[in-house]
């Protein structure tokens, strides 16, 4: 069985008013959830968004109906076998960013999400799977707000102690001196140009390439053989 028996991948369409700040529909696109919408929701029912032009495109759910612009499609079922919260979950375990045509802009294709081979297990299984994705989802959501509150503390503190210079009641301590980075650590540049087709097929992707902040891929060949910031 194939995806197109079991799903409808629908073309988002442009939302005129996707900027508004206190929409009650939730508006996606390829890269997630860009707005929101006084509109009438494009989906009527809780579904999953995957991202369809660019270079950086994305599987996304919503847990009420929405809208989709013309950068994504949407999923509709053709049959009540499927779990759409689980495809969502299958689906993130595809390499979209692989689905693309060999147009200038990268751009999912719908013929070819629909003929992706799946294996659908009954819909109590679908069910119990998604019912423990979801608790690791809620896991992973409560750590991250602990993560992202102790990264605020951290900042917090070290502008207290090395910007404002509290404890010292704004003065530089005896043996501190203002200085540059330059100083103490040297910069490293590259005009390494951006990510080869020959290299998003390579199967010997052993080490990571950093984009602006974060790992974006990975490489068979490095640029720098030591530890940097």
């Amino acid at each position: 069985m194939v995806w197109g028996d079991y799903l409808s991948f629908e073309s988002g369409r442009p939302v005129k008013d996707r900027n508004s700040q206190d929409g009650g529909v939730p508006v996606f696109g390829a890269n997630g959830q860009v707005g929101t919408s006084h509109l009438p929701p494009l989906c009527k029912i809780p579904s999953f968004v995957i991202g369809r032009v660019g270079r950086r495109r994305g599987v996304y759910y919503s847990s009420v109906p929405f809208s989709a612009t013309e950068t994504a499609f949407y999923a509709l079922p053709l049959t009540d076998e499927i779990d759409l919260k689980w495809a969502y979950y299958k689906f993130q375990t595809y390499d979209i960013d692989r689905i693309i045509s060999g147009s200038a802009t990268p751009t999912v294709i719908r013929n070819e999400l629909q003929q992706i081979p799946v294996v659908v297990p009954p819909l109590d299984i679908q069910r119990k799977t998604v019912s423990v994705l979801d608790c690791l989802d809620r896991l992973i959501s409560v750590n991250a707000k602990i993560c992202d509150r102790i990264f605020q503390q951290t900042q917090s503190l070290v502008r207290s102690r090395f910007i404002d210079l509290q404890p010292f009641n704004g003065a530089i301590p005896s043996g501190w001196h203002w200085g540059t980075v330059s100083e103490i650590a040297e910069y490293h540049d590259t005009k390494r140009a951006p990510l080869s087709e020959r290299d998003r097929k390579s199967l010997a992707k052993t080490y990571p390439y950093y984009g602006a902040s974060s790992i974006v891929d990975y490489v068979d060949r490095y640029l720098f053989d030591g530890i940097y910031l």
